[in-house]
């Protein structure tokens, strides 16, 4: 009877591990992506605002901002800014203005993310990107 218990137990906490690690085993490009597109809905491209997005997030100051230099992107000093403005635009076929960033908390993970907001030149969303903190 004690040895059945413990079996059930153990069971039980089996179950419950794969069942608590069974989403880490996406991978990383694709949780990255889930991300990216559950955050495309809560911002949708094209009506969402630079204030929309501010006052939600209720941030005086971002962690990064950043103008579109005169010349282009390919002109800002900061290579990863650079990269990730080529490539919003890349993927997006639209001109990114402007550059915001926050570190946020990832769901109810308990881990920590950056959120990525690009911008047009009406500050209207054209994009966004997700990440881990430490990426």
């Amino acid at each position: 009877m004690k040895r059945d218990r413990i079996l059930v137990l153990f069971f039980c906490a089996v179950a419950l591990a794969f069942i608590t690690v069974g989403p880490s085993c996406v991978s990383t490009e694709a949780y990255t992506e889930q991300r990216r597109q559950k955050l495309l809905e809560m911002y949708p491209p094209g009506t969402t605002t630079r204030a929309d997005v501010h006052q939600r997030w209720g941030h005086p100051k971002w962690n990064v901002s950043e103008i579109r230099p005169a010349s282009g992107w390919t002109a800002a000093t900061n290579a990863w800014i650079r990269g990730r403005a080529l490539n919003s635009e890349q993927r997006t076929g639209k001109a990114v203005q402007r550059i915001e960033s926050q570190l946020a908390p990832n769901g109810i993970s308990g881990g920590l993310c950056v959120c990525w907001f690009y911008y047009d030149e009406k500050d209207l969303i054209v994009d966004v990107e997700w990440q881990w903190h430490t990426d």
